[in-house]
């Protein structure tokens, strides 16, 4: 959701009322991308875990770059290109994840 949002908000920013679907989609998939990071940061962040955003960010700039890489790679057809949309939320998460704390100092598991 957090996604969906932010490559409104700055698709409107950037672009306006006068841009065209190719001006805009480089600045809706990286408002796409920063509110993907965004949303998994907040989701993941609770009272037992704390992750750190500038990893989930890397993970959801890596994920794009994927995603992107195999859409034009996939000539822009076909199922593979589901990798566009799919690509910085699975970034973010292992980003996240990878760099993520437990809150708790206590030397005993729960």
């Amino acid at each position: 959701m957090g996604g969906v949002f932010f490559s409104g908000v700055i698709y409107n920013l950037a672009v306006g009322e006068h841009g065209s679907l190719n001006s805009g989609f480089p600045v809706v998939y990286s408002g796409y991308t920063i509110g993907t990071s965004i949303g998994v940061y907040i989701a993941g962040n609770n009272n037992e875990v704390k992750g750190n955003y500038l990893s989930t960010l890397a993970g959801s700039l890596l994920g794009s770059a994927v995603g992107v890489s195999i859409f034009f790679l996939a000539d822009q057809k076909g199922p593979l290109c589901s990798t566009l949309v799919i690509g910085p939320p699975i970034g973010a998460i292992i980003g996240y994840h990878l760099f993520k704390k437990e809150k708790h100092d206590s030397p005993f598991p729960k």
